[in-house]
């Protein structure tokens, strides 16, 4: 089924796309049931932590050239389709063995800390993420709203060139809120509008929500020393050199 804001004109393609995308899944839900399997089977099922996630999702043409928006064709977007990726984790030795839903949001550089403390390990002091282990035994939330969601360099689908930019953003329970380096430019309310269709960004009636996410989004920029430098200044930084294909300006 395609989601609702794929464009009509992009339907035919992303069924397409979508054979592919579904024949990987269920590949990849064979290898994971192999793996989980072979646990199993050496009767380390109780005392083995088994973690499902990704590092990115697919747009699978959702969002494509909307007027007040970039394309997304594949990742790097800021939208849910691009942002959001599962997280399972299996460790009945301590949660037990029935399945349950946590809705705190929870970011890449918190799965080592977490995973960390699960296994009975001190995290290094260097660790920017958070330990959630006590949220996954039902310890309460950890305080924040939202989690950073960020391109620093577009690339490949993302790039300059093809409509895309650096932004860095936060994504709550209920609402993205997204600024690239001209200022803010998204906001959706994402219990209101799940498909991410009308951006609301400086109206003037949600300007109290807009601001409360702006200042969270800048106290992440400050505790992760972020001043949202141009990709151009990154990679002088870094001493990053690209190719011909990606030697276009980033702004």
């Amino acid at each position: 089924m395609l989601r609702d804001n794929v464009a009509p004109h992009r339907r035919a393609l992303a069924r397409s796309q979508l054979s592919g995308y579904y024949a990987h899944i269920t590949a990849i839900d064979q290898c994971v049931e192999r793996v989980a399997a072979a646990i199993d089977e050496a009767g380390l099922r109780d005392d083995t932590i088994l973690v499902f996630s990704g590092d990115h999702g697919d747009m699978l043409e959702s969002q494509w050239q909307r007027s007040d928006q970039q394309r997304g064709a594949r990742k790097q977007a800021p939208y849910d389709e691009s942002v959001c990726v599962p997280f399972l984790r299996r460790y009945p030795a301590r949660f037990g063995g029935d399945g349950r839903v946590i809705t705190e949001p929870i970011t890449t550089p918190d799965i080592m800390p977490t995973l960390l403390q699960l296994a009975g390990i001190d995290s290094p002091e260097s660790v920017e993420g958070m330990d959630l282990s006590g949220v996954l035994e039902g310890g309460g939330a950890t305080g924040r709203d939202g989690v950073l969601i960020a391109s620093y360099h577009p690339f490949a689908d993302w790039r300059t060139a093809r409509g895309g930019r650096p932004y860095r953003g936060v994504r709550t329970a209920t609402h993205t809120f997204v600024r690239d380096r001209n200022g803010p430019w998204l906001l959706f309310d994402n219990e209101a509008d799940p498909f991410q269709l009308d951006n609301l960004v400086n109206r003037t009636d949600l300007a109290r929500v807009q601001r409360r996410l702006d200042d969270e989004l800048t106290g992440i920029l400050v505790q992760q020393g972020d001043a949202f430098e141009s990709a151009e200044q990154l990679r002088a930084r870094w001493v990053y050199t690209v190719g011909d294909d990606e030697a276009i300006p980033y702004t």
